[in-house]
């Protein structure tokens, strides 16, 4: 797969030579500098197994079509492939955190490859969109309420199903990603009875235990003689702190999946290449019963 600049424009003889009746999934997948690593790694070897999954059933491959969005603080699309060529790029980690604009770029993507099945007079089946990060967003929360709301229409009309997963912190100390937003700063100073001298003065900052804020919440936690799960806890229900999975929940239509290692992560991607063969082996139209997400297990 290559990335297009042009996207959402397609050739019609692909149905002349392939007129299977398709179904179109769009993978939205954070490479941001903290998916360095395992993660990206992890992310990479799964997709090539997904590719293998798709192939080794001859229905799937016709049928299936895949799509690839990549984002850190921007997005960048690898356009519909059909399964039977589909090719995963190697991701590279880099920048920042946008959910907004991949999203609408996904959303926008599928409207246009919808359009083409309907101007080849192709049937098509309810797309399958499959997002994936590991961090905070840094988007305006005006703009992910505006996404938020087209996404949350877009899955009532049935133009897709949007399954979100959130891979949990990698510091393994059971804290989630976090943020606090400028205006919530002196807040949280407040909160914790100490200033940012204070702070730095005991270290709490420029850690390996980190977060996007640069504040290592643990040292924070053991001056105020609680956990950092708990001062986090505390933090988010008085508004102070957002947490990842609390962005993600306000944004997706259905419950995120947390991922709390690398196994769930590979599971997931199996999950879904098991969920687009059950959908490729169906009628348009039909109720359809994903399998069972046992990555949860791994």
């Amino acid at each position: 797969m290559t990335i297009r600049d042009t996207i959402g424009v397609y050739d019609q003889s692909e149905f002349a030579d392939n007129p299977e009746v398709r179904c179109p999934i769009v993978l939205i997948l954070d490479v941001s500098g903290s998916m360095a690593g395992a993660k990206i790694d992890t992310l990479n070897q799964a997709l090539v197994k997904f590719r293998d999954i798709i192939r080794e059933d001859s229905v799937t491959a016709l049928r299936a079509d895949v799509a690839i969005i990549e984002f850190d603080d921007d997005a960048r699309v690898y356009d519909f492939t059909n399964g039977a060529d589909f090719e995963p790029p190697a991701l590279e980690p880099k920048g920042e955190t946008n959910f907004s604009k991949p999203i609408n770029v996904a959303l926008d993507l599928i409207e246009a490859r919808k359009q083409s099945y309907r101007d080849g007079g192709v049937a098509y089946y309810r797309s399958l969109a499959y997002f994936l990060t590991d961090g905070m967003p840094d988007d305006d929360p005006a703009d992910l309420d505006l996404t938020a709301r087209r996404l949350a229409q877009v899955e009532e009309n049935r133009g897709v199903a949007f399954f979100s997963f959130i891979i949990g912190s990698d510091r393994g100390d059971g804290v989630p990603n976090f943020t606090i937003r400028g205006e919530n700063v002196p807040k949280f100073y407040q909160l914790i009875g100490s200033s940012e001298a204070d702070l730095y003065a005991a270290g709490a900052f420029g850690s390996s235990g980190e977060s996007a804020t640069g504040l290592d919440v643990g040292k924070v936690a053991e001056m105020l003689g609680t956990s950092a799960t708990e001062l986090v806890e505390r933090c988010v229900r008085e508004g102070i702190m957002q947490t990842a999975m609390g962005e993600l929940t306000k944004l997706a239509p259905r419950e995120p999946k947390e991922l709390t290692n690398l196994a769930q992560l590979e599971g997931s991607i199996q999950w879904l290449s098991r969920s687009v063969t059950s959908v490729s082996k169906s009628q348009p139209g039909d109720s359809i019963r994903l399998p069972e997400p046992d990555y949860l297990n791994f």
